[in-house]
């Protein structure tokens, strides 16, 4: 489906620009932050809208703190086959988390918002695997995720810079396939295979000799 089909198809306009959360709305998300951004975009950016997706046992709360705001929608899960196309149907995809999560091991929605070619916006710990890989990959903005202004200028900045922010996808999806899909997986455990099956003959000889 087009991006034009699946904005019609979940009501969304065809004309804004879309940052979009996807996935659980728990505490870990910290998605209070992007409720806040939202309403400071009200003012400053009236084209952005903020659309959550998905399900979490804050989701209640957060709908209340955005009764007032016409800028947030909420949209529940979406079936896993369309998943992919609503992330690209989105001009820029948001990863938050509280500022005291560190995640060692990275977060599955990553690989998949790196995977349509969007840009990413992390709110998250510098600290955190999500933040090093965004650093690695090109393929996101880091910001604060105690500042909602920076989010908001993030927003911004991309908006305004098409171009860029094309690019910024365009890396995500390249390291996605070089570093997270199943085929790097493979590839890389193979070359560790072999660097091990080496070393273990370099060590057998050497202790022949000895």
């Amino acid at each position: 489906m087009s991006r034009a089909d699946i904005r019609t198809r979940l009501g969304l306009p065809l004309d804004r620009f879309i940052a979009l959360h996807a996935g659980n709305m728990g505490l870990k998300q910290g998605l209070d932050y992007v409720i806040d951004a939202a309403r400071i975009a009200r003012g400053t950016s009236p084209d952005t809208l903020f659309v959550l997706m998905g399900d979490g046992n804050q989701r209640e709360r957060l709908q209340q703190m955005a009764v007032d705001l016409d800028n947030v929608r909420f949209l529940p899960p979406q079936d896993e086959e369309l998943f992919p196309s609503i992330l690209a149907a989105s001009d820029v995809l948001l990863v938050s988390q509280r500022p005291t999560v560190i995640d060692m091991s990275l977060p599955s929605k990553l690989t998949s918002y790196f995977s349509v070619g969007r840009p990413v916006i992390a709110a998250v710990s510098p600290q955190s695997e999500t933040a090093k890989v965004i650093a690695e990959s090109g393929g996101g903005l880091l910001v604060d995720p105690s500042d909602s202004v920076a989010l908001v200028s993030a927003l911004e900045s991309l908006s305004r810079t098409p171009f860029r922010a094309q690019q910024i996808g365009e890396r995500g999806m390249a390291y996605a396939t070089s570093h997270l899909s199943a085929e790097a997986a493979l590839a890389n455990l193979e070359r560790l295979i072999h660097s091990a099956h080496h070393r273990a003959v370099a060590d057998t000889k050497e202790l022949a000799t000895t």
